[in-house]
């Protein structure tokens, strides 16, 4: 899709200070956020279609949304401390049935 064309304006993370963290996932990488969706690097295979919870934290304190995967591939292994190599994901997710106070949460978090 052609940024110009997107419903809502994205965030690098480089611009704000925010965190991610999901069941399973020992770590969420976001590489930019909107009110509608979330685009971040996980050890974690995610299924396309699939339901999950992600939780953020920013200066303004901690919300849970509900996203589906619209994209994931594997993007890279890194190799662990330990000497294992651990897949890198790359993931697309839309939040789902974002209310309008959860847009301004995640408008304040953001």
């Amino acid at each position: 899709m052609n940024a110009n064309k997107r419903r809502y304006k994205r965030f690098t993370i480089s611009r704000i200070n925010i965190t991610g963290r999901m069941l399973f996932a020992n770590s969420v990488d976001i590489i930019d956020i909107s009110a509608g969706g979330i685009s971040l690097k996980t050890d974690k295979r995610l299924d396309m279609g699939g339901d999950y919870t992600l939780k953020l934290e920013g200066k303004d304190g901690i919300i849970g949304v509900k996203c589906t995967v619209v994209r994931s591939s594997l993007h890279e292994c890194r190799k662990a401390d330990n000497g294992d190599l651990v897949p890198v994901y790359s993931v697309g997710m839309k939040f789902n049935n974002v209310s309008p106070e959860k847009i301004r949460e995640l408008e304040r978090i953001i």
